[in-house]
C-alpha cells in the first residue's frame, strides 16, 4: 500500500504546487500593464526524501517554498532619488519659462525696450521744451512704462499665488498617500505574522512610495518587519502604522516653509514641492522684488530732479510718477493730465519759454539712475535677468540629464520587475504539462491500488 499511496501524495502535491504556479502566471499575465506590479514567481524544490529500506530514499515529489517577488530595493532607490530630482528641476523649469515671458525680455514688449522708448521722449522734450506735442509724447511713455511695471508685477504676484497652491496642492496628496501607506505598513505586518505572502500589498506600498519621494524626496528605508518608514531630513513621515500630516506655513520673514505636526523646524524638501517653493522664493519673489526695486529707484530719482524744474505754467515741486505698492502701483501723478497737466511737466530750471535744462537732467538719468548697488539702472536690470537666463540653463541641463537617467532606470527596473508576455506564455505552457503529467501519475496510483484491492487474492477462484 506504500507504493501507491506515496505515488498519490507525491501526484496531490504535484497538482497542488503546479496549480499555484498557474495561478501565479495568470495573476502575473493579468497585470502586465498594471502601474507598480512587480512579476512574481513560483519558487519550488524538490520535497524531503523518505527512507524505503536500507540505504534507500525515494522522493516525495515537490514543495513550493514561495511565491517570489522580483524587485531591487537598491535600483529602487536610485530611481526614485532621480524621479525626485527631475521633479524638482521640471517644477523650476515651468516657473522660469512663466518669469521669462512676464519680463519679456529682450523684446519690445519688455521693460528695457520701453525705458529707452521714454528716455528717447524725455531727450527729443529737452531739445524742444515748449513744444506740447513733446510733452504729450513723454506723458505718454510715462504711461507705458507705468503699464508694463504694473502688468510684470501683477503677473509675478500672480504666479507667486500658484505656485503656492500648486504646492499646497500636492502636499495634499502626500498626505493622503502616507496614510495608505501606514494603512499597508498594518496589513503587512499582521499578514507575515499569519504566514502569508504580502507582494501585491508590498507593490501598491512601493507605488505609493515613488510618487510621495517624487513630490517630496523624502528617504524610503525598509524596517526589520517589513514595514515602510518615510522620512523627511530624518524626521518620520510615515512609521510602522503611523502618519504625520505635512502643511506649508510662512516663517517670520514671510517665506513659504514646509512643515510636519509637533515639529517645530522648517523642512527642507526635494521633488516637486522642493522646486515649487525654490521658484517661490528665488524666481518669482526674487524676480518680483527685483522689478520692485527698479521702480522704487525710478520713481525717486526721476520726482526728485523733476520737483526741482518748472513747468511752462510755472508750477514747481510736481511729482511726476506716484508709487504705493510696489511696480504694481507705478503710475503718472493725475495732476499731469489733461492739457493743464502737459504745461506743469518741469522741463527747465526757469519757468521761461524754451528752458530744457530739467529736462536734460532727467535724460540724464538714463545713465546716471543707480539703483541696488549698480551705476546705472539697465546694469542692475541686465544682471538680474542674465541670472535668471542663468538659471534658467543650468535647469534646462539638469532636465535634459535627469529625463535621460531617469529612462536608463526605468528600463532597469522594468527588466527586474516587468512582466515579459512570451515568458509568462513559455511558463503557462510548462506548468500546463506539468500539471497533466501530475494528473496522469494520479491516475496510475489509482490503477495500482484497484489492482490490489480488487484483484488480488482472485487467482484460482
Amino acid at each position: 500500500m506504500a507504493g501507491p499511496s506515496l505515488l498519490l501524495e507525491t501526484a496531490r502535491r504535484s497538482l497542488s504546487v503546479h496549480q499555484r504556479a498557474l495561478n501565479t502566471v495568470a495573476h502575473n499575465m493579468a497585470n502586465a500593464s498594471t502601474p507598480g506590479f512587480s512579476r512574481q514567481e513560483a519558487v519550488m524544490v524538490a520535497s524531503e526524501s523518505i527512507p524505503a529500506g536500507v540505504g534507500v530514499m525515494v522522493g516525495t515529489g515537490v514543495r513550493l517554498v514561495e511565491i517570489r517577488r522580483h524587485s531591487d530595493g537598491f535600483l529602487d532607490a536610485q530611481l526614485r532619488a532621480h524621479q525626485a530630482q527631475l521633479a524638482y528641476n521640471l517644477s523650476m523649469q515651468e516657473t522660469l519659462r512663466q518669469v521669462e515671458m512676464f519680463l519679456g525680455e529682450p523684446s519690445d514688449a519688455g521693460i528695457m525696450a520701453a525705458l529707452d522708448r521714454f528716455w528717447v521722449a524725455v531727450n527729443d522734450l529737452a531739445q524742444h521744451p515748449e513744444s506740447m506735442a513733446a510733452r504729450a509724447l513723454v506723458r505718454e511713455s510715462a504711461k507705458t512704462v507705468s503699464a508694463v511695471f504694473n502688468r510684470a508685477a501683477h503677473d509675478l504676484r500672480a504666479l507667486r499665488l500658484d505656485i503656492e497652491e500648486r504646492a499646497r496642492a500636492h502636499i495634499a496628496e502626500v498626505n493622503a498617500m502616507v496614510q495608505d501607506v501606514a494603512k499597508i505598513n498594518e496589513d503587512i505586518i499582521a499578514a507575515r505574522a499569519r504566514g502569508h505572502t504580502t507582494n501585491d500589498l508590498e507593490d501598491k506600498r512601493d507605488l505609493w512610495a515613488d510618487r510621495i519621494v517624487e513630490k517630496t524626496g523624502a528617504r524610503v528605508a525598509i524596517l526589520g518587519d517589513g514595514s515602510m518608514r518615510i522620512s523627511l531630513q530624518g524626521i518620520a513621515v510615515v512609521d510602522t502604522g503611523h502618519h504625520y500630516p505635512l502643511s506649508l506655513a510662512r516663517d517670520t520673514a514671510g517665506s513659504l516653509r514646509l512643515t510636519r505636526a509637533t515639529v517645530e523646524v522648517g523642512l527642507a524638501p526635494g521633488g516637486a514641492v522642493g522646486g515649487l517653493l525654490r521658484a517661490h522664493e528665488e524666481l518669482a519673489g526674487r524676480t518680483l522684488a527685483a522689478l520692485d526695486t527698479l521702480a522704487a529707484a525710478m520713481v525717486a530719482g526721476f520726482n526728485t530732479v523733476h520737483a526741482s524744474g518748472f513747468g511752462l505754467d510755472g508750477t514747481t515741486g510736481v511729482a511726476f510718477f506716484t508709487i504705493t505698492d510696489g511696480a504694481i502701483s507705478m503710475a503718472v501723478n493725475g495732476a499731469l493730465q489733461g492739457d493743464a497737466g502737459l504745461r506743469a511737466i518741469a522741463a527747465g530750471d526757469t519757468p521761461a519759454r524754451g528752458d530744457g535744462n530739467n529736462a536734460r537732467d532727467l535724460a540724464a538719468l538714463k545713465r546716471d539712475l543707480a539703483v541696488g548697488g549698480f551705476s546705472g539702472w539697465d546694469e542692475y536690470w541686465r544682471e538680474m535677468v542674465g541670472r535668471v537666463g542663468v538659471v534658467g540653463a543650468e535647469v534646462e541641463r539638469s532636465s535634459t540629464v535627469g529625463r535621460l537617467l531617469v529612462k536608463e532606470l526605468e528600463n532597469r527596473r522594468d527588466m527586474v520587475r516587468g512582466v515579459s508576455l512570451d515568458e509568462e506564455v513559455t511558463n503557462l505552457i510548462r506548468f500546463q504539462h506539468a500539471y497533466a503529467a501530475a494528473a496522469r501519475l494520479a491516475t496510475v496510483a489509482d490503477e495500482m491500488l484497484d489492482v490490489i484491492v480488487n484483484r488480488l487474492g482472485l487467482v484460482g477462484r
